[in-house]
């Protein structure tokens, strides 16, 4: 192993060591335990009837592709890949397969910067260390199991494009069915060269995408159905709002060193020429990566475009966890730039290399010293909080560890084995009256939607409420 890499792989174990850091104290986000438990649902055997039974009886919320039993739960609109990864991790982890998974994904994300870096030739040192930041941490890696995971896939999809290889298409369609907003970028395997190769690609992209698109019409008799379930649910979700500069701060903040040394390459590049010297020279450095900037640029496009659509229909804070892209393709730009200003000085650029490395240990480092890796926005609600632990104790407390709840934050509860139910679900219509309730405080979706009825009997705790309906039954 050469010492770039080396270097590399010291400052990855860091970052794993950061991301069990932040699972230990923080837990996972809302979207990352719906996953974990549609991977349990799969391995269950009952599912498939489960979804034909509600599609027939209209008994639970297939709009949003919602499948609730006792002790079954999945969430059809979301993207297969990561569930499925999760559940090879089940038989043989069980409750330890979310680390497992987390261990896996960095090792996936260091294995796709050392291809992508290659590929594109710019320096690995710059660009690991660029994307091995405190956002990382909080967002892709903690809040939601799949966007990891479509992030590595796509960087590995523009290495394969950046070497004209038609599997960069079969790489694009595993990132799509990790997270759907992915399919932006199918434009990429336009870069794999002639058209038989571009033809191949979109091939190779059809083949891994059409195994879902036929499940989904199997059971819901629309190929299209998780697609448009997803969507629906993006969009019903939150309200309209504008790309928040709070957002954008979150996911490009850590980039601010790397700005500097660019523009003081620059400068120095731009007094070491004349002008017209110095114009030919750029094109040159330019010509050294044969035009393989047009598919980091194209990247970079679509990144703000997905960006810019997703701020149309999310929060502040979901504006920066679906930021990801944008990240990665911002470090490549950057990574480029520092590449390109040093292509004819090995030392400087290994100078810079390591000033990055440098910044992103500190950050990593700070980030577990003080358990906090994250980039001041926070990851409230994750599955380690103590709320979720209390309401399950007392739960069991009060001898209703059968029953079958309703709740604002139902997944967190199914994750600590409480059979709970979204408060939407059509099933309950009518029936809600007699199961009791537990409300929490500023976690999960809105309490009022939790139906709280006259008679009810109300245990308060610290942050959440369960109430005991009047005649009611487990």
């Amino acid at each position: 192993m050469d010492r770039k890499l080396a270097l590399l792989c010291a400052v990855y174990a860091l970052l794993c060591a950061a991301v069990l850091m932040a699972y230990s104290v923080y837990g996972v986000g809302w979207d990352f335990v719906a996953h974990y438990l549609s991977a349990k649902a799969l391995l269950s055997g009952g599912l498939l009837g489960a979804a034909k039974s509600a599609i027939n009886s209209n008994s639970t919320s297939m709009n949003f592709g919602i499948i609730e039993g006792k002790s079954l739960y999945f969430e059809f609109y979301r993207a297969p890949l990561s569930i499925a990864v999760i559940a090879l991790f089940l038989p043989l982890l069980g409750t330890f397969s979310i680390e497992a998974y987390l261990v896996a994904m960095v090792l996936l994300l260091l294995f796709a910067v050392v291809i992508v870096a290659d590929a594109l030739e710019i320096e690995r040192l710059v660009l690991g260390s660029l994307v091995a930041l405190p956002y990382i941490v909080a967002f892709p890696f903690m809040v939601n199991s799949e966007e990891m995971l479509s992030l590595s896939l796509m960087l590995i999809a523009i290495a394969l494009a950046a070497r004209k290889k038609w599997q960069a298409g079969a790489f694009l369609g595993l990132a799509a069915l990790s997270k759907y907003t992915a399919l932006i970028f199918l434009p990429v395997p336009l870069f794999v060269g002639d058209t038989k190769k571009t033809a191949a690609a979109y091939i190779a992209f059809a083949i891994v995408t059409l195994p879902w698109l036929a499940f989904n019409y199997s059971v819901f008799g629309n190929p299209f159905y998780s697609y448009l379930s997803s969507i629906r649910v993006s969009v019903e979700s939150t309200l309209p709002s504008a790309p928040s500069l709070i957002a954008l701060s979150a996911i490009l903040s850590g980039f601010i060193p790397a700005v500097l040394i660019a523009v003081s390459l620059a400068v120095k590049y731009a007094g070491e020429h004349g002008l017209a010297k110095r114009t030919g020279a750029a094109l040159g450095k330019f010509r050294y990566f044969r035009g393989k900037p047009m598919l980091v640029a194209l990247f970079f496009l679509l990144a703000c475009i997905e960006f810019a659509i997703l701020g149309m229909h999310e929060d502040t804070f979901d504006q920066a966890r679906y930021g990801y892209f944008l990240f990665a393709a911002v470090a490549l730009l950057l990574s480029y730039a520092i590449t390109a200003l040093c292509s004819n000085n090995g030392k400087l650029l290994f100078a810079a290399g390591t000033i990055l490395l440098c910044f992103s240990i500190a950050s990593l480092s700070a980030g577990i010293a003080f358990s906090e890796a994250h980039t001041g926005m926070g990851i409230s609600g994750g599955s380690a909080d103590v709320q979720f632990y209390s309401a399950a104790s007392a739960i069991s407390s009060l001898g209703m560890k059968n029953c079958s709840f309703i709740s604002n934050a139902w997944v967190f509860l199914r994750y600590r084995n409480i059979s709970a139910y979204s408060p939407y679900a059509p099933m309950h219509v009518g029936t809600e009256a007699l199961m009791p309730a537990v409300v929490f405080d500023g976690i999960g979706t809105a309490p009022s939607a939790v139906p709280i009825y006259v008679g009810e009997s109300a245990h308060s705790y610290n942050g959440f409420t369960i109430y005991t309906p009047h005649g009611g039954a487990c």
